[in-house]
């Protein structure tokens, strides 16, 4: 809590003022979590302060945003626009593809670029040359309070895996997929060997959808979308091997059959005999 405390003062979060007129105070709480870190099987505690942002009114706090949040709902554009300005100020060009990513050219070799990625706060730093990595994060550590976590093991709930001599990285989510099988009581399921089975091609319909609502009624108790929504984060990241499977499954997410959750739990038990599979990018395949 102490260091969250100091994070937010040296950075400046708030400064103290009169209360304006007709303007209401925003109260704080404490949220407390267990994360994994940037370490295989490491654990991190941390403590966040933020603020009630569901207590503010429309047209009195803020003009319209749509989320339920726990932090003032100015927060994310006010982040955003500090790190712009910096960025800027740093000469590091922001993506038309991607705005979260900012490109820097420091030399006229063909690989003479810093490409920093950010995700809310966390980012990472890549650049042929490692000097100009350390140049970066100084610049950045004299600007917001930051904290180096040294080489990227793991972001976003993906595993990085490199082999800088071979020139190649993988990209894995194997403890992502383990929490998923635990979450849906499947990692002491058969295994399977294909992301879905031929017979279901025939049972992947929509006459197989509840009619009754005593048959709505028991499928609703199933969940058959969080499966979905689980699974689509995984396939996204690393798993396209299950796209296509997916994208038959998700069709039904509003009034999903036996046959559908079937098929479902399937797919569930692809993944536990395939936890270790991901993504492989070669230096030496283009």
């Amino acid at each position: 809590m102490r260091k969250e405390m100091k994070s937010l003062n040296d950075n400046k979060t708030w400064k103290l003022v009169e209360l304006p007129k007709g303007k209401q105070v925003i109260a704080c709480k404490w949220v407390y979590k267990r994360k994994e870190g940037s370490g295989m099987g490491k654990k991190i505690f941390k403590a966040k302060l933020v603020a009630k942002g569901f207590t503010q009114q429309k047209g009195v706090d803020y003009s319209e945003v749509f989320a339920p949040i726990a932090k003032l709902k100015q927060s994310p554009r006010q982040w955003n626009k500090r790190f712009d300005e910096f960025m800027k100020s740093q000469r590091f060009i922001r993506s038309m593809e991607d705005p979260c990513v900012y490109l820097k050219q420091v030399s006229n070799e063909v690989f003479g670029l810093i490409i920093l990625v950010l995700y809310v706060d966390d980012m990472l730093i890549a650049a042929k040359d490692k000097s100009e990595v350390v140049k970066v994060k100084t610049r950045f550590s004299a600007e917001f309070s930051m904290k180096d976590l040294g080489p990227t093991k793991r972001i976003l709930g993906m595993e990085i895996h490199k082999d800088v001599k071979g020139g190649r990285l993988w990209l894995t989510q194997g403890n992502y997929a383990r929490k998923v099988l635990e979450r849906f009581n499947m990692l002491d399921a058969k295994l399977v060997g294909t992301p879905l089975a031929n017979h279901f091609k025939h049972q992947l319909l929509a006459k197989f959808c509840p009619l009754d609502a005593t048959e709505k009624g028991l499928m609703s108790k199933i969940p058959y979308e969080s499966a979905v929504g689980s699974l689509m984060y995984l396939m996204v990241c690393t798993r396209p091997d299950i796209a296509y499977a997916l994208g038959k499954v998700s069709k039904y997410n509003a009034n999903p059959g036996k046959v559908h959750w079937e098929a479902m739990k399937w797919i569930l038990r692809y993944i536990k005999g395939t936890m270790g599979y991901g993504l492989l990018f070669d230096a030496h395949s283009y």
